[in-house]
C-alpha cells in the first residue's frame, strides 16, 4: 500500500496506515490459507447434499462437530501459549526449546487422549450419535486428531516466522488431496459417510509429514520444563474454557437430535455450513490478529489503533453479511449437469444463515476484545467468560428449539455469543481500557440493520439488491460515520487511482 502516506497531513495516520497495512497483509496472507482449509465446507456440500440424505449428513455434522471440538482438547490452549512465548523470546537457542518442549508435550498428550477415544469408540458414539453403530466412524477420530494436532505446531511456526508462501502452499495441498480423496471415496466409490472420515485421515497424515519437514531444521530434541510450566500456565486456562465451547459448539446439535431428529440435524449442520463464508472472513483476521497485537502491545498510541481495528473490521463484516444474505437463495437454487448446487430438501437451511453469521461475527469482536486480556496476562478470567456464553447457549436451546427448531437454535448461537463479548468487554476494559468508537458502531448497525430489512421485506430483483447494497456507503456518508482524515484518505486513493488508469490508457 505505496499511498505516500506521509503527504497527508493528519497526526499519526502514517503510522496508523504502517500498522493497518501490516495487519491487512496478514490477514489477507493467513485469511487465504485458512479459506482454502475451511472452503472444503463449501465445496464438499454440493457433493454431500446431492448424495447424502438430511439424516447421513446429520451423522456427519455430529462427527464433525466432534472432532472440531476434540481437537481444542488435543491442543488445550499451547496453540496461544506457543505464539505468546515463541514471538516474544529473543534467543534462537530459547526459542527451539520452546519448539521442541511444545511439540514433544503435544505428542504425548495426543497419544494418551488418542487411546483413550479409540478403546472408547462404542461408549463415545453412543453419547455423541444416540447409537453404536457409527462407532467406526469414532475409532478414525484419533489418527485425524493427533494429526491434525502434531500439525498445528509447525504451522503455528510459520506464523511466527512470517513464511506466509509456504504456509499457503501447505493449505492448498492439504485441501486438494481432502477434495479429491472426497470425490473418490464419496462419489465414485459410494463408500457412503465413513468415506468422508477416510479422506479426512489420509489428508490429516499427508500434512503431518509435510510439517514434519517444516519443523525438522529448527527442532532442537530439547526439553525445558520451565517453559512447560511457562505454556501450561498460560495455556491451562483454556481447558475449561474449552470445555464450555464444546457446550456451545454441540449442544444445539443434541438438541435438535433428541427433539427434531438427525434430518433437521443435518438441515442445520448445512445451513451452518453456508454460513461459513463469515466464519472465513473471522477467522482469518484472526489469524492475523492474534501475533500482530502481540508485536505492537508497546508501541505508543496503540490503543488507538485497536479501537480503529474493530471499526474497521465491523465495516468489512457488514459488507459481507449483506451481500451474502442478499444472493444466498439464488446460490443454493443454482443448477449444475441437471442438478442444483443443494439438493431441495436442504433449501430451507438458508433460514438460519443471517443470525449464525452475525454469531461469527461477535466471535471475531470477540477476539478484539481478548487483546487486553493476552497483553496484560488475565487469561484466568476466561474460562468464566466462555462459561458464561455457554450457560446462556443451553437455556436458549433448551427454551426455543422445542418450539422453534434449527431457528432457535441459531438464535440461541447468536445471543450465547454476544452475551460471552458482552463480558469480555467489561472484563478487558478493567485491565485494559480502550475507547472504542461506539458511536460510529452504533450509526453502522442502524445503516446495516435498515439495509437488511428493506431487502428482507420487499420483493427485490438481483439488480435492484445490487443497487441497495451500493447504498451502504452513501449511507454511512450521510450519517456522517467517515472521519475527516478518512475522507481526505479516501479522496487521496481515489486521485491515485485516476492517475494511475490515465497512465495505464
Amino acid at each position: 500500500m505505496d499511498f505516500a502516506c506521509h503527504q497527508i497531513k493528519l497526526p499519526y495516520i502514517s503510522h496508523m496506515l504502517e500498522n493497518l497495512k501490516k495487519l491487512s497483509h496478514g490477514t489477507l496472507i493467513y485469511g487465504i490459507g485458512h479459506i482454502l482449509t475451511r472452503s472444503l465446507a463449501f465445496l464438499l456440500l454440493p457433493l454431500y447434499t446431492n448424495v447424502f440424505t438430511p439424516e447421513e449428513l446429520g451423522i456427519v455434522t455430529l462427527v464433525l462437530a466432534f472432532l472440531a471440538v476434540m481437537n481444542l482438547f488435543f491442543i488445550y490452549g499451547f496453540d496461544s501459549a506457543f505464539l505468546r512465548f515463541y514471538i516474544t523470546e529473543k534467543k534462537n537457542d530459547e526459542k527451539k526449546i520452546i519448539l521442541a518442549t511444545c511439540y514433544l508435550t503435544v505428542l504425548f498428550t495426543s497419544i494418551v487422549f488418542s487411546s483413550i477415544i479409540y478403546f472408547g469408540s462404542n461408549d463415545i458414539s453412543e453419547m455423541v450419535l444416540g447409537e453404536k453403530a457409527h462407532a467406526n466412524l469414532i475409532r478414525l477420530a484419533p489418527f485425524i486428531l493427533s494429526f491434525d494436532a502434531l500439525s498445528l505446531i509447525p504451522l503455528l511456526l510459520l506464523r511466527a516466522q512470517n513464511r506466509s508462501t509456504l504456509f499457503i502452499v501447505i493449505k492448498i495441498v492439504a485441501v486438494v488431496i481432502n477434495l479429491g480423496l472426497n470425490v473418490i471415496f464419496v462419489l465414485w466409490m459410494n463408500l457412503g459417510i465413513v468415506g468422508v472420515f477416510y479422506a479426512q485421515a489420509i489428508s490429516s497424515l499427508v500434512l503431518f509429514v509435510i510439517t514434519l519437514l517444516v519443523v525438522a531444521p529448527y527442532f532442537k530434541f530439547t526439553y525445558a520444563y520451565r517453559w512447560l510450566k511457562e505454556m501450561l500456565s498460560f495455556g491451562l486456562p483454556y481447558l475449561p474454557t474449552t470445555f464450555a465451547v464444546i457446550l456451545m459448539e454441540l449442544i444445539d446439535r443434541y438438541f435438535l437430535l433428541q427433539w427434531r431428529g438427525a434430518a433437521e440435524v443435518g438441515i442445520y449442520g448445512a445451513g451452518y455450513r453456508l454460513a461459513m463464508i463469515m466464519a472465513l472472513l473471522v477467522a482469518g483476521f484472526r489469524f492475523a490478529w492474534h501475533p500482530f497485537f502481540l508485536s505492537v502491545a508497546e508501541q505508543e498510541n496503540i490503543k488507538k489503533l485497536f479501537a480503529r481495528v474493530l471499526t474497521y473490521f465491523l465495516l468489512t463484516c457488514a459488507l459481507f453479511f449483506l451481500f451474502f444474505d442478499f444472493y444466498i437463495d439464488n446460490l443454493v437454487h443454482v443448477q449444475v449437469g441437471g442438478k442444483t448446487l443443494f439438493a431441495q430438501p436442504f433449501w430451507e437451511s438458508t433460514s438460519i444463515v443471517p443470525l449464525i453469521m452475525l454469531a461469527y461475527v461477535m466471535f471475531g469482536v470477540y477476539a478484539i476484545f481478548v487483546a487486553g486480556i493476552h497483553i496484560t496476562k488475565k487469561t484466568k478470567f476466561l474460562p468464566f467468560i466462555t462459561f458464561c456464553g455457554a450457560a446462556t447457549n443451553i437455556l436458549g436451546n433448551w427454551l426455543l428449539i422445542p418450539t422453534w427448531g434449527m431457528i432457535g437454535a441459531a438464535w440461541a448461537t447468536f445471543i450465547s455469543y454476544t452475551v460471552m463479548t458482552s463480558a469480555l468487554y467489561f472484563v478487558a476494559q478493567k485491565y485494559y481500557p480502550i475507547e472504542f468508537e461506539f458511536q460510529r458502531i452504533v450509526k453502522l448497525v442502524i445503516i446495516v440493520l435498515l439495509i437488511f430489512m428493506i431487502n428482507l421485506n420487499l420483493p427485490l430483483s438481483l439488480l435492484l439488491r445490487f443497487v441497495l447494497l451500493c447504498c451502504l456507503p452513501v449511507l454511512l456518508f450521510l450519517f456522517r460515520f467517515w472521519q475527516p482524515e478518512e475522507l481526505k484518505f479516501l479522496r487521496h486513493l481515489k486521485a491515485l487511482f485516476i492517475i494511475r488508469m490515465n497512465r495505464s490508457i
